[in-house]
């Protein structure tokens, strides 16, 4: 599965989760420019993602919340899974993990097992 993470920030927030990214995950992350995130100007940069397991979810999710914590107040990631839903995250964000986490994984969970998880509810 291929997420993208949008960064709305100068080029060294990008480097840093580049860096941060490759580090942590040891999975194959690429870089490439972008549209702005949220309609902000300037220039945007995604990084492309590979997640080959579950595990790596929860590695990305913990990643983006070490280096939220680590930007200026006005910082935001986008994340975009493969069937193009998106979440978003912020600054704020950082300080619950759990909450990071949850809006990273939803977007890993295939669209038919959050219909079933909707219905049984």
């Amino acid at each position: 599965m291929r997420i993208r993470v949008s960064v709305d920030g100068d080029p060294q927030d990008f480097e840093d989760l580049s860096d941060l990214l490759a580090a942590d995950l040891g999975e194959q992350v690429s870089a490439r420019a972008g549209d702005p995130v949220g309609g902000a100007m300037g220039m945007g940069i995604d990084l492309w993602v590979a997640l080959a397991a579950a595990g790596s979810v929860t590695a990305l999710a913990k990643t983006l919340q070490i280096w939220l914590k680590h930007r200026r107040p006005d910082v935001s990631a986008t994340i975009t899974g493969p069937d193009g839903r998106t979440v978003e995250v912020f600054v704020s964000d950082a300080e619950d993990p759990e909450a990071v986490l949850n809006k990273v994984a939803e977007l890993a969970e295939p669209a038919e097992r959050r219909g079933d998880a909707a219905d049984a509810s």
